[in-house]
């Protein structure tokens, strides 16, 4: 900049006696036009919904909304109604899922491995329903980074879950169909199934404990949230359930397992009653675009404008630093 006397600068406007000022734009480049304060970040002014869907919202959102207290209602009802059964056809002590840890009376019964199929069917079934509510849940970049951790961790979860629960059936209808005395004998020497027969509760055990921390980060990372008690409970029940079985698995001990997983599914249907309504409250609807904070810019959302720097001129940019006789000058 050339070098002004301040006479002269006295009797220019700051434009002009400043025009080093550009248009503001950010480390990439990109220009921004300033509108005024705002916050930074992408501001709605009018959604702009999906042309396509709307009409299909009302149904498939009536049953979305109710899938994780469907999916724990079912497997909490399927695993207490296996307790009963297994205590109504002559087993003592816990009921847990292994063949061979059951009395003679249970062991070769095929109505009991009929009635225990069809029970694991429907733990399937609510397994599969936990498994879409995650896919439904919203967990964009608006929500905190804790929420979307659990909504992740539970991802997992449910596929493991997927996974042992299909073992399990897969065994109790080959158990429906060809255990016996001597299919018995011959186990009990060589044990040629014992992999087929544990790696749905090896399997399972790890599932549980992803199945707490994901329930313990959706509840506590919520912004509304019901109760971080509730939380801790869940997220300390089934990790013990997870840790008892695994133990089980290598050790033959630890039957408890099957106690702490139907109290922390009891308990995690308790929280999904209230925790579920809460969520889909503040949830956008299915043909809905919005609280999305991604960067990349979507022509589709007309709705958003890009927030602008508050840019605030100094009253003095640059001091005068040379003086020539009784002129001072201003220099770049």
């Amino acid at each position: 900049m050339a070098e002004i006397p301040m006479q002269e600068m006295s009797h220019m406007a700051a434009y002009e006696q400043y025009p080093y000022a550009v248009e503001p734009q950010d480390h990439y480049g990109m220009h921004y036009t300033h509108t005024g304060q705002m916050d930074a970040d992408y501001i709605m002014e009018s959604e702009v919904v999906s042309p396509r869907g709307e009409q299909h919202t009302p149904m498939v959102g009536f049953f979305s909304s109710k899938l994780l207290r469907s999916g724990l209602t079912f497997q909490c009802s399927a695993l207490t109604l296996m307790f009963i059964f297994y205590w109504a056809f002559g087993g003592n002590g816990v009921f847990v899922f292994d063949l061979y840890a059951a009395p003679e009376s249970v062991k070769i019964s095929r109505p009991f491995h009929l009635t225990v199929s069809s029970l694991q069917a429907l733990y399937l079934l609510g397994t599969f329903y936990v498994a879409m509510f995650q896919v439904f849940v919203s967990d964009n970049s608006k929500a905190v980074r804790g929420f979307r951790a659990g909504s992740k961790i539970l991802s997992a979860a449910v596929t493991l879950d997927l996974i042992s629960s299909m073992l399990r059936l897969v065994q109790y209808i080959y158990a429906y169909f060809y255990m016996s005395m001597k299919w018995w004998t011959r186990y009990q020497q060589t044990k040629a199934d014992w992999i087929f027969f544990q790696f749905g509760s090896f399997t399972n055990s790890f599932a549980l404990v992803m199945y707490g921390a994901a329930f313990f980060y959706l509840e506590a990372y919520h912004d509304e949230g019901t109760s971080e008690d509730v939380a801790w409970t869940n997220l300390v029940l089934f990790c013990l359930a997870g840790l008892t079985e695994l133990l089980m698995v290598f050790t033959g001990y630890g039957a408890l397992f099957s106690l702490f997983l139907l109290a922390a599914i009891l308990s995690a249907t308790v929280w999904s009653f209230s925790f579920e309504p809460l969520l889909e409250k503040w949830s956008p609807s299915l043909h809905s675009r919005d609280v999305n904070a991604d960067f990349a810019e979507d022509v589709y959302e007309q709705g958003y404008q890009q927030a602008s720097y508050i840019q605030e001129q100094p009253e003095y940019a640059h001091i005068p630093t040379q003086m020539d006789g009784n002129v001072y000058y201003q220099q770049e």
